[in-house]
């Protein structure tokens, strides 16, 4: 007995099976977690080590050569760059995608420890850490008030906010960003350590010998034990103030004859501000795994109830919520969804027109889409941009199978069969031709799962969706096989119009015109193929033609490496000339600031950041940053570029301000549109050039802009040079020296002090107006070994110099990347040609990196993934057939899909990019099933005795009304993804659209290829 034989025997059964499946699918799916991306691994780590005092080129030459000389036996390392600060050393370590990160840690781990004897004794040990994709916070709760000051909000979000959302289910941690913590601030005067001959670092020392608490064992009495703490900690600032430092002559020297503690806040090094506010964030990271969107419900929640106790004043927004794109994409990709289905199954009642027809096939969609939850539940996928896309990719092709097994039905039915024979009929006749297409459509991505490590990122990000497309498809498959025949034999029986004829005049005019419509467009192409089978070779000169015209047309499109998207924030940051005060950055931010809030229209939150607000960062008292979070339900608001132009126009009031747009995490991983790289060990040397090639870019090359270097000669630093000779003579060692002048103007902390379950540090400090000008430096006293006291002015000089405020490497050698943006409408591959041109005629030797370098790779990755698609394809269509002469004939649909996707592109005016290429990897394996549907039934016939032209005409004119509903159904599927996306689902868009322009052309031109090429390459049977 059949497959279809079998099932229609077991109605209920196999009713009841997919009941079920389809039941636990609705229940699973709320453990499904929600996210913008899936969840990848970057190889990436790096090594962070912190060289207190030590200025950029120091950092170089004891910390970066050191470990990168260690560093560059760890196998697997596939590019290695670092970036020498002061005061600390970063080197990023990349692997090869694939690599196992946790093994590598241990491994670099190993070869540190080789050379750590080298680094300088005052250095951190090197920290290991790894790189995570989703490292970022989730949502960024702001807090402000006029009447509070930057450092009152700081300590009220953390005393009454932080920990209550740090204690939310799913929350990882909660960081506190702007203003300064409080502290015990004691300011010492020169001129009275000079008077009492004290150092700083004794008075430090005496104040941490002052408050100490000990345990001291235990004691008995009677039956009881107690334990003994010695209490000698202070209890107040006054005590701090009173503590005795030292002795002279008998007298005791408080601190506060020296100087003056209080209770204050560390002096301000950075700040946020919230719409013209000062103010404080809080950033919300999420533990890795969880529910994205879940975890922000929770904190919303808690914020609602945090706002009820709020004090008068204070104001409590949200100023970032990733959470908000998230829904938002999903309720893009959602509709799309919603509005394929219901253009498919409008498409299948036009045809059918037939209730009961369009019903079994619309099962097909939530049953399919069902069980492919169920696999996403226990697969441990989400629900992300990729996966839903691949919902969406799935949604017309999961009816293909359904509609060819219910066009079988329904061919049987007009024939007078019953609807029991007719399903076993017709599941029969297809069985081969569905199985075939489904594991063609599925074998393409096996090439992309091969090659997904050297697809890098882009491998990542669609792995899963092509998980989700594959169970979706085999899903259709298993519908189309055990399902659809048991609807259409028992529950929902099939009727033609003599069976089962319409009653109403007007539905009957309808369907009689419907039908009309049909069978005549039916005859037209009847009668087209029967031109084409005549004028054979007219026809292939025509295609090839047309393709030939189509490979031109491809050349002059232009690729990048990810689409454009319409972003949610736009941020500017600002780099003030080095050595700028603190107080001046603030001055600019802080107007930029404003202006953004004047001009820009449709946002929800503009903030400004100003100096250091991270640890381990290059941002000084020289940096600030802007950022505009638009509304993107506001149908008035501005545009990310119209927003980045209305900023630009500001840029020309601050001269001395250099300006750059932050990039979105894809643009990061692949760099900017142009960088070019410059190596020289003559630091000099290398920053005249960078200098020249600046100029050129800004005075020759209109097309591009925001040109940024990330290394500058103009860090101000005063170098102090010790006569070691008089130095040794005085008693004085180098270190001695070097921490006394630290503690002196960059202050110590001593001990701390601890009241009402708070701690603060105890900082010592000169005051302001000791250690303003360069000859404070002169002024200050070190002890030497004999007791005296000396001052630096005696044993040392100062010098003013301009340094590199940062020095990087790239594979041990010295870089210098000059960046830039390219211009709207310009070409990425024309502009760098004429820089190149440009560059070579000033004889400056460079390298291009960023996203030409990346697209070029990727595209033959691509490439490579395209033929293995190919071949795979081959394999499955001979292994079908017995034969290798059928599926060539099927190989010709695979040019034919270029036709489409080069017309629709230069239609659209879009780029090419690397989802571009997914939707040309699953091309193959799409185009080449109507070719199937085709060969096989021609062959079938050609078994039955038909003669071979009449038999390629015949299997057209049956299969064209599957074929035609097929591929509607696909790309009525697909039309709202390709062509309506939304601002958060804009980088899945490409996949439609080239799935829809290439399936367009094959579809069309293989309905009248396919037989002329069948006829001709079975000549030779026919005679």
């Amino acid at each position: 007995m059949s497959v279809a034989g079998a099932v229609v025997k077991r109605p209920v059964l196999w009713l009841v099976v997919f009941a079920l499946v389809s039941v636990c699918g609705i229940f699973l799916f709320s453990d499904i977690a929600f996210d913008m991306l899936p969840e990848v691994e970057v190889p990436y780590l790096s090594v962070i080590t912190t060289y207190p005092g030590a200025d950029p080129e120091t950092v170089e030459k004891s910390v970066t050569d050191v470990l990168e000389a260690g560093l560059v036996n760890t196998d697997g390392i596939s590019k290695m760059t670092s970036v020498s600060m002061e005061q600390s050393s970063v080197i990023l370590l990349e692997f090869d995608y694939g690599t196992n990160i946790d093994a590598k840690i241990n491994r670099v781990r190993e070869n540190i420890d080789l050379v750590k004897a080298a680094l300088p004794d005052t250095a951190d040990a090197p920290l290991v850490m790894q790189a995570k994709a989703n490292d970022d916070p989730i949502m960024v709760v702001g807090i402000s008030g006029r009447e509070f000051s930057q450092n009152e909000l700081r300590a009220f979000a953390r005393d009454n906010i932080r920990d209550q959302l740090r204690q939310i289910e799913g929350v990882a941690s909660c960081d506190i960003e702007g203003g300064q913590d409080a502290i015990v601030r004691v300011g010492i005067f020169q001129n009275r350590l000079e008077a009492y001959g004290i150092t700083i670092s004794e008075i430090a020392g005496a104040l941490a010998a002052q408050n100490v608490q000990l345990g001291a064992g235990s004691i008995e009495d009677g039956l009881v034990e107690y334990s003994i703490k010695t209490s000698g900690e202070y209890d107040s600032a006054a005590a701090i103030a009173d503590t005795v430092v030292a002795r002279i002559n008998g007298a005791d020297i408080r601190l506060g004859d020296i100087g003056e503690a209080a209770l204050d806040y560390a002096e301000e090094k950075s700040a946020v501000y919230i719409n013209g506010e000062p103010g404080v964030y809080l950033s919300v990271m999420k533990q890795s795994g969880a529910n994205t969107v879940r975890i922000a419900d929770r904190v919303y929640r808690r914020l609602e109830t945090i706002r009820r106790t709020l004090p008068q004043g204070i104001d409590l927004a949200v100023i970032r919520d990733d959470t908000t794109e998230i829904r938002g994409m999903i309720q893009e990709l959602v509709n799309s969804a919603i509005i394929g289905v219901v253009l498919a199954v409008a498409v299948l009642v036009l045809f059918f027109r037939n209730i009961n027809s369009a019903v079994i096939i619309a099962l097909s969609i939530p049953i399919s889409f069902l069980i492919t939850l169920l696999a996403m539940s226990l697969a441990h996928i989400t629900i992300n941009m990729m996966t839903l896309a691949g919902l969406i990719l799935g949604l017309g092709m999961v009816v293909g199978c359904s509609i060819v097994v219910l066009e079988g039905v329904v061919k049987f039915r007009e024939k007078g069969e019953n609807p029991s024979i007719a399903a076993v009929l017709a599941g029969e006749e297809v069985m081969s031709s569905i199985i075939a297409s489904t594991v063609t459509t599925i074998c393409v991505f096996l090439p992309i799962w091969l090659f997904r490590n050297r697809l890098e990122i882009i491998g990542l990000l669609v792995q899963d969706m092509l998980f989700t497309i594959g169970i979706a498809l085999l899903s259709s498959l298993f519908v189309a096989i055990f399902l659809v025949p048991v609807l259409a034999s028992k529950w929902l029986p099939v009727h033609s119009r003599l069976q089962k004829p319409l009653r109403g005049r007007f539905s009957s005019f309808i369907d009689r015109s419907i039908a009309s419509a049909l069978d005549a467009l039916n005859q037209a192409y009847g009668r087209l193929l029967a031109k084409s089978l005549k004028y054979r070779l007219l026809t292939v000169l025509l295609v090839a033609a047309i393709f030939a015209v189509s490979i031109l047309a491809l050349a002059k499109i232009d690729i990048v490496m990810f689409p454009e998207m319409e972003n949610g924030s736009v941020t500017v940051d600002i780099t003030m000339p080095l050595g700028t005060r603190y107080e001046d950055t603030r001055a600019v931010a802080l107007e930029l600031h404003e202006y953004a809030i004047a001009e820009i229209t449709g946002t929800k939150n503009i903030t400004a950041r100003i100096g250091k607000t991270a640890a381990m960062s290059d941002e000084g008292n020289n940096t600030a940053s802007v950022t505009v979070v638009l509304d993107l339900d506001d149908p008035r608001a501005d545009s990310s570029g119209m927003v980045k132009e209305k900023l630009r126009r500001r840029f020309s009031a601050f001269p001395n301000a250099a300006f750059a747009f932050g990039e979105d995490d894809f643009a990061a991983l692949i760099g900017a549109d142009i960088d070019i790289v410059l190596r020289s060990d003559d630091l000099s040397r290398g920053l005249a050039d960078t200098e020249a090639v600046r100029a050129l870019l800004e005075e020759k090359v209109p097309e591009v802009q925001d040109i940024a270097v990330d290394t500058n000669a103009g860090l101000p630093q005063v170098t102090v040079t010790i006569d070691r000779e008089r130095a040794y003579n005085m008693g004085l060692s180098i270190s001695s020296i070097a921490n006394e002048i630290a503690a002196s103007v960059n202050g110590v902390t001593a001990t701390v002090f601890r009241q009402g379950g708070d701690e603060y540090d105890v900082t010592l400090q000169l005051v302001k107006e000791d250690r303003y000008e360069l000859p404070d430096l002169g002024r200050i006293f070190v002890r030497s070994s004999t007791g005296a006291l000396f001052p630096v002015s005696n044993f040392a000089n100062f010098e003013k110099t301009l340094e590199p405020e940062r020095i990087n490497h790239e594979g041990q050698a010295r870089t210098i990347h000059i960046t830039a943006k390219l211009r709207e409408g310009a070409s990425l591959n024309q502009t760098e040609a004429a820089i190149r041109t440009l560059l070579a005629g000033q004889g400056i030797d460079a390298e291009f990196a960023g996203e030409s370098a990346e697209t070029g790779d990727m595209l033959q990755t691509f490439m490579l993934v395209i033929i293995l698609a190919i071949l795979l394809v081959f394999g499955v269509m001979a292994a079908q057939y017995e034969s290798f002469r059928d599926p060539i004939i099927n190989f010709c649909t695979i040019p034919l899909m270029l036709i489409g996707v080069a017309a629709i592109h230069l239609v659209t005016g879009q780029a090419m990019n690397a989802f571009t290429m997914i939707g040309f990897v699953m091309l193959p394996g799409i185009v080449v099933n109507n070719g199937i549907l085709l060969v096989d039934y021609t062959n079938l016939l050609v078994r039955r005795g038909t003669p071979l032209m009449d038999a390629c005409l015949e299997a057209g004119v049956s299969r064209f009304r599957p074929v035609l509903m097929t591929t509607l159904t696909t790309m009525l599927g697909l039309a709202p993804m390709a062509f309506f996306p939304g601002k958060s689902s804009m980088m899945i868009a490409p996949i439609g659209l080239a799935l829809f322009g290439g399936l367009t052309s094959a579809t069309i031109i293989t309905l009248f290829f396919i037989p002329v090429m069948y006829s001709l390459i079975n000549k030779e049977s026919e005679k």
